[in-house]
C-alpha cells in the first residue's frame, strides 16, 4: 500500500505570510465527488448446472453468461454493439436424488486460488484452449467480461479474479444479479440483472461438441491408397508387450504425404496394436482386431495388447487419437466419427492385403456403421531403422 506523508512546513508559512499581510485566508474550492458509474443493466441470462465435476470438489458448479439486447448467431453467439459477463460459481452441493437445481442465493466473492471451490465463491478467468473440428480456438473460461464491438462475436476478455456477485430470490422466484468485479485490466465491473433463470442441467458432462456427425450408416468404396507408420511403444509400456501401427486408408483427392491428413475427401484413420516383433515393411500382420473402450480418455493397461485397437479419443479433433472416420475440406474436417465400437479383418493375399473394416459411431442402439473392404498395399511412412 502506498504511504502519503503531510508537510508542516508549506502551511505554517503560507499562514505567517498572510498574518503579516493582514489578508483574508484563500478559500480553497472543494472538488464535486466523483459519481459512482452506474451498473451496465443486463437484460438476458442463461445458467448452466455442472454438478459436481470432481469427487473431491465440495461445491457445485454453476455458470451463468449475462448479456445485453444484442441478436445472437447460428451459434448463439451475442453479435455486438453489447456487453457480456460470466460468472463462474462454487454454490452449495445438492442433496442426493435432487431434480431440481435451482442457482442457491447468497453473496459469492472471489475464490483464495484457482484450485479453491469453496461454496460461496466465484471462479478465476481464464483462457481454455478448445479442440474443435474447424481448429483449436482460445476461448475465455470462469468468470470473465467483454464489451462487443458492432457487428463482431470476438472480444477482448478481462478475466475476473476480485470483488463479489450478490443473489438474491424474490418471492415470485425472480431472482436479482448484482456486484462489482476485477480482473486483469484494472476496471471496476459493474452490472446488476433481474428477471427469470432457468437451469440448463449438464451434469451428465456429455461434451458440448458431438463426437460424431453421421446421421446414417456409411459405408466408405472410394478409398484408393492407404499409409501405414509404425509408431513403436507409443503409450510407454517399455515392456516389448506390443507395438502400435497407425493406418490410414483415403480417397485419392487426400493428402498423405505429410504426419497430418491434408486436402480434401473421405478417410479412415486406425490405430492398432500388433507383436512388438512384426515388421511394418511386412505390412498389418493377418488377424481382426477389435476396438477397446477408452476410460477417462486412456486405455486400460490390460486392452494394451496384439489384436486390439484404441477407441477414439472424444473430442481430440486437431490431432485426432485413436480411430476416426474422416470427411476434409481443405484439411478442415467437415464430417466426422469418433470410432467408439467395431471391427476389422486383415487377410495376407497373394502380393496384397484385404481390410473389411466395420467401425461404430457409439455403443449400443442408435449407433451408427463405418464401413470399408479394400485390398491393396500401403504405402510406408517414416520406416524405422531395421529391427
Amino acid at each position: 500500500m502506498k504511504k502519503f506523508y503531510v508537510s508542516l512546513f508549506i502551511p505554517i508559512l503560507a499562514l505567517a505570510l498572510c498574518a503579516c499581510n493582514h489578508k483574508d485566508p484563500v478559500q480553497e474550492e472543494v472538488p464535486e465527488p466523483t459519481p459512482t458509474p452506474q451498473p451496465t443493466v443486463y437484460t438476458n441470462a442463461s445458467l448452466v448446472y455442472y454438478g459436481v465435476e470432481y469427487d473431491e470438489m465440495p461445491s457445485s458448479l454453476f455458470e451463468l453468461t449475462m448479456y445485453t439486447d444484442m441478436e445472437l448467431d447460428e451459434s448463439s453467439n451475442p453479435i455486438g454493439p453489447g456487453h457480456i459477463l460470466r460468472v463462474s460459481f462454487n454454490a452449495e452441493l445438492f442433496s442426493d436424488g435432487a431434480t431440481v437445481f435451482p442457482l442457491p442465493a447468497a453473496k459469492y466473492y472471489n475464490a483464495s486460488s484457482i484450485s479453491d471451490f469453496t461454496p460461496g465463491t466465484f471462479n478465476y478467468g481464464y483462457m481454455n484452449r478448445l479442440d474443435l473440428p474447424t481448429g483449436a480456438v482460445e476461448v475465455p473460461a470462469g468468470s470473465f467480461y467483454g464489451q462487443i464491438a458492432e457487428g463482431e462475436t470476438t472480444f477482448d476478455a478481462d478475466l475476473l479474479t476480485d470483488g463479489y456477485c450478490e443473489v438474491t430470490v424474490a418471492a415470485d422466484g425472480t431472482y436479482t444479479v448484482s456486484g462489482v468485479m476485477v480482473g486483469q485490466f484494472s476496471t471496476k465491473r459493474r452490472f446488476t440483472y433481474t428477471g427469470e433463470l432457468k437451469t440448463i442441467d449438464r451434469s451428465d458432462h456429455t461434451p458440448e461438441v458431438k463426437d460424431s456427425t453421421l446421421e446414417s450408416d456409411l459405408t466408405l468404396t472410394t478409398v484408393t491408397k492407404a499409409r501405414l507408420q509404425d509408431k513403436g511403444d507409443a503409450f510407454y509400456l517399455q515392456d516389448e508387450s506390443y507395438r502400435l501401427f497407425e493406418l490410414y486408408l483415403a480417397e485419392s483427392s487426400v493428402d498423405l504425404t505429410s504426419s497430418w491428413p491434408a486436402g480434401d475427401g473421405k478417410l479412415i484413420r486406425l490405430e492398432l496394436f500388433v507383436p512388438w516383433t512384426a515388421d511394418v515393411r511386412d505390412g498389418v500382420p493377418a488377424g481382426v482386431y477389435t476396438v477397446v473402450p477408452r476410460i477417462n480418455g486412456g486405455i486400460s493397461r490390460t486392452d494394451i495388447v496384439p489384436g486390439n485397437m484404441p477407441a477414439g479419443l472424444s473430442g481430440k479433433f486437431t490431432y485426432p487419437s485413436g480411430c476416426w472416420y474422416e470427411d476434409l475440406s481443405d484439411g478442415v474436417m467437415q464430417h466426422y466419427a469418433c470410432i467408439a465400437a467395431g471391427q476389422m479383418t486383415v487377410t495376407s493375399l497373394d502380393g496384397a492385403t484385404r481390410f473389411e473394416i466395420d467401425l461404430l459411431d457409439a455403443e449400443g442402439n442408435g449407433a451408427h456403421h463405418v464401413r470399408c473392404d479394400w485390398t491393396g498395399t500401403p504405402e510406408l511412412y517414416n520406416v524405422p531403422a531395421a529391427q
